[in-house]
């Protein structure tokens, strides 16, 4: 912290000023007090000092000791800040004696806030990702009569489209892809279907953004020749 040499009118000084003075410099020296503690001696000191006849140079110069004390320590509160709340709290204290902290405060903000998403952002999607696990799963041990019900009516709806009609099949688990790009490879050979979609189609990094439950799809589209 500054020093700042304060010149006193008077020749003697208070004995009282000198003693704390004393004590509170060696206290300094052996790093027995606290920010607080340094705080309350640096104000008590000032009140001594203050019933002095001080020059109003010397008076201008005390009290900007005392601001740049009290704005270090202002610092020194909002570097230590962690939640959104406190540093909140602060903002609303300082905004009006130390502005220069107020941006100092809104860039720490600005931070725990990004982090707070990205933490939820991550939370969510392994919760949504244990969904999905559990809802495969549950697909994985469906009863084969579901999936059949599915491979009858993948054909039924081919037998149905007109000549360049097409069928566009979006599946959420790999039995279901397989028995479609099965189903679409069948009938590619017999010169019914022609393939459009070489590869399933998948979702985009934007689009899963958007829609977590995206992630998992996958489309296949094929037309009918003839």
């Amino acid at each position: 912290m500054k020093e700042y040499k304060i010149t006193l009118e008077s020749d003697v000084l208070d004995p009282a000023f000198v003693s704390k003075a004393k004590d509170f410099e060696k206290k300094l020296e052996n790093n027995e007090m606290t920010d607080e503690e340094i705080k309350a001696a640096d104000d008590e000191l000032i009140e001594l000092f203050n019933k002095h006849d001080l020059s109003e140079e010397d008076s201008e110069e005390l009290a900007a000791a005392k601001r740049e004390r009290d704005l270090a320590l202002a610092k020194k509160e909002v570097a230590e800040a962690e939640t959104i709340v406190k540093l909140t709290e602060q903002k609303e204290r300082f905004k009006k004696d130390f502005p220069e902290v107020v941006p100092i405060i809104d860039k720490k903000l600005v931070k725990l806030q990004k982090d707070a998403e990205k933490k939820e952002a991550e939370e969510k999607q392994v919760a949504l990702d244990k969904l999905f696990g559990i809802a495969k799963k549950e697909i994985a041990e469906c009863p084969y009569d579901e999936l059949q019900a599915m491979d009858s009516g993948v054909k039924s709806a081919i037998e149905l489209l007109n000549k360049k009609g097409r069928i566009a099949v979006v599946s959420f688990h790999s039995l279901e892809d397989r028995i479609v790009k099965n189903i679409f490879k069948t009938y590619a050979k017999s010169g019914k279907l022609d393939v459009l979609t070489k590869k399933p189609l998948v979702p985009s990094d934007r689009e899963i953004a958007a829609n977590p439950r995206s992630r998992s799809a996958k489309l296949r589209i094929a037309e009918r020749k003839t």
